[in-house]
């Protein structure tokens, strides 16, 4: 074996060494440095390991009186950040003699500028809070209670005769009522029944293995929603 072949691998070990050498001094005369953080999950969690509020802890340090009930017996109320100011107390820790009751703070923060007397009780506060409230996301509409025998007797007339043109929808913006009456008040016939559950086998025959396993798993989620396991 010729000497040139043997001092190959070592030049380039040695040029590798030199480089590497300089990138870390040039670093350093940056002033950067490397230095290691926390990548592990534990010296995660050591760092973010945060004493308890002192307002969460008893007073009492010794057994005897914390297990007393003068110790146990009150009340911690932590504010939230969005409250209009921390001196303010809910009515609800308030007894009914208390005088704070006639200086309604939160309404005075939130109308800063009205000049509406002041509630002097819980009920009188929540009443007038009232108007306060966001606007509802969907529209309120009030029940009608239009509907007489002979309509009701015409919806199940054209559904029993024709499911497919007279869909629950199409029934319910005919007659003016909400889809969850026409579908108790009506009823389909069994043939109309068998072509939809055969639709859905026909349907769900197109699944894969993934989207089968995704809905027993959904199922299974559903089901311990119902018990309490989630």
């Amino acid at each position: 074996m010729s000497s040139t072949l043997v001092n190959q691998p070592l030049s380039r070990l040695l040029s590798s060494l030199r480089i590497s050498t300089t990138s870390s001094a040039t670093l350093t005369h940056h002033g950067l440095t490397t230095r290691r953080s926390h990548q592990t999950t534990a010296r995660t969690k050591r760092a973010l390991r945060i004493r308890p509020h002192a307002s969460h802890l008893l007073r009492h340090s010794s057994p005897q009186q914390s297990s007393s009930p003068a110790a146990l017996d009150e009340i911690i109320f932590n504010p939230p950040s969005s409250q209009p100011t921390v001196y303010h107390t809910p009515f609800k820790f308030l007894p009914k003699t208390d005088p704070r009751r006639s200086n309604n703070l939160q309404m005075l923060f939130h109308n800063s500028g009205a000049n509406e007397a002041a509630t002097t009780s819980s009920s009188s506060s929540s009443s007038s809070s009232a108007g306060y409230l966001p606007p509802s996301l969907r529209p309120v509409s009030e029940k009608k209670y239009h509907l007489t025998k002979d309509d009701v007797a015409e919806i199940r007339r054209l559904r029993w005769e024709d499911p497919e043109n007279w869909s629950l929808r199409n029934l319910a913006k005919k007659f003016d009522c909400s889809i969850k009456f026409v579908q108790i008040a009506t009823e389909v016939p069994e043939t109309y029944k068998e072509k939809l559950a055969d639709d859905t086998r026909r349907m769900k025959a197109t699944w894969g293995p993934r989207k089968l396993k995704a809905r027993e798993e959904r199922k299974v989620r559903k089901q311990m929603l119902f018990n309490g396991e989630l």
